[in-house]
């Protein structure tokens, strides 16, 4: 996963989930979610759809953009939305896989290592990567 995140972040230049997701051809849009959905990712007709609640911050919207990422990438025609409601299949194994595709995504190594030393927190630091507590704890995993 690390080696498909540096491929990605040399070619294009930039770790934006939003500019990756335009770059590498995945249809994102925003809307009012319900039932505390922050976001989605929907594989129909060929297409890579990134759902994402509109009443985010851009912070969470940022996290929950590299989430469904991860999914666009890693598990690009796999409908986890359709496994969930209609079968009975596990699907959290994508789900973990996603958030460790964001975080690694969102927290480069280079840049981490920068703040190596410092003594900061975890809350410190993922203020300063603006990540979620929970992002920068399953980076250090």
């Amino acid at each position: 996963m690390k080696d498909i995140i540096r491929k990605i972040v040399k070619k294009y230049g930039t770790n934006d989930p939003f500019e990756l997701a335009d770059c590498l051809g995945a249809i994102t849009i925003t809307a009012p979610l319900k039932d505390g959905t922050r976001g989605f990712y929907d594989y129909y007709k060929r297409n890579g759809i990134i759902c994402i609640d509109e009443n985010l911050s851009d912070e969470e919207a940022r996290m929950v953009c590299a989430h469904e990422l991860g999914h666009f990438i890693l598990h690009r025609k796999v409908n986890s939305v359709l496994l969930k409601n209609t079968t009975f299949l596990n699907t959290n194994r994508y789900e973990i896989e996603a958030n460790r595709f964001a975080a690694y995504l969102l927290i480069p190594t280079e840049h981490l290592m920068e703040y190596a030393g410092y003594g900061y927190t975890i809350d410190q630091l993922a203020s300063i990567f603006s990540v979620s507590r929970e992002f920068m704890e399953l980076r250090f995993r």
